[in-house]
């Protein structure tokens, strides 16, 4: 009995796991790809990471709005749900889970972008402060 209990929490640990590794290529795309992409002027980079974070350095003429501040879901509410938005922050664990919520609130073309800092920086982006 104890063994098929610990089968089974396992079991579910390992499926909690790999389900939230896996991202929404819909509402998702790679660093390497975001670093690619030829215009951004028209949309608008959202770092939601935390003001110390920003201040160390962020993507050029991004926006700060914190997934920690407790008024995120009325900044996001003001934002434009007709632009284009690419969200990030250091791994991209945060910017999945705002992407999540504005898509929520209406928004449909919100990106995270996978990685974040981390993998933005391990693909030749030099953040600005």
């Amino acid at each position: 009995m104890k063994k098929l209990i610990i089968y089974n929490l396992l079991f579910a640990a390992i499926f909690y796991i790999s389900g939230c590794q896996l991202d929404n290529p819909e509402i998702s795309i790679s660093a390497k790809d975001f670093l690619m992409l030829e215009d951004t002027s028209e949309s608008i980079i959202v770092d939601v990471r935390t003001d110390s974070e920003y201040q160390a350095g962020h993507i050029e003429n991004s926006i700060l709005i914190s997934l920690h501040d407790r008024a995120f879901m009325n900044k996001i509410r003001d934002l434009d749900k007709d632009k284009t938005y690419y969200v990030y922050c250091k791994s991209g664990l945060r910017s999945r889970s705002a992407v999540r919520k504005m898509k929520k609130e209406g928004f449909s073309n919100v990106y995270n972008i996978r990685g974040g800092v981390n993998d933005l920086t391990r693909n030749g982006l030099k953040l600005v402060k």
